[in-house]
């Protein structure tokens, strides 16, 4: 298996990455409208989005209580407090968005043979700080282990890139 240059897993990448961009783009569209509801509609005396006889915490092996409990947390909380979330929520699809559309210009150069650049080098760079910040965001442990390991991954690239240099200017 080819992992650079066409018809490779880099250029099946890096289609997955524009319709994964497509599809984040229309979750950031619905989202809010469905976030707003569901801040304005919850109530501490009750929502409109739970029917009587409650299906909230239920799944198919019945009842869960932990998120049974979560939502009633949600509902209590004051209303300036749900308000936050809706600029967290913003900033957290603005990262998802930046970081998958610089890994979809990688995965194009990648496609494109493209590999040891300065270019790549940079965008790992950026990749990898929008990750940690993503990590920061939402206190992800998992997120930041990879944001770490793309700066391992960025300097191995920027050696590379140092190298393939010398040997262009070589020949």
């Amino acid at each position: 298996m080819k992992y650079f240059g066409k018809k490779s897993l880099s250029s099946v990448m890096a289609v997955v990455m524009q319709i994964l961009n497509y599809v984040v783009l229309a979750v950031t569209i619905v989202a809010p409208i469905a976030l707003v509801g569901i801040i304005f509609m919850s109530t501490p005396s009750g929502s409109a989005l739970i029917p009587i006889g409650g299906t909230c915490g239920m799944n198919s092996f019945g009842a869960n209580p932990t998120d049974a409990r979560d939502w009633e947390t949600f509902r209590n909380l004051p209303m300036l407090t749900k308000l936050i979330i809706i600029p967290y929520f913003f900033a957290l699809v603005y990262l998802a968005l930046k970081i998958i559309r610089k890994t979809r210009v990688l995965f194009a150069n990648f496609a494109n043979d493209i590999v040891f650049n300065k270019s790549n080098v940079e965008l790992i760079s950026k990749i990898s700080k929008l990750t940690i910040a993503i990590s920061i965001l939402s206190f992800s442990f998992a997120s930041l282990l990879i944001g770490i390991v793309l700066l391992l991954v960025c300097e191995l690239i920027r050696t590379g890139a140092s190298l393939q240099e010398e040997i262009d200017l070589t020949i």
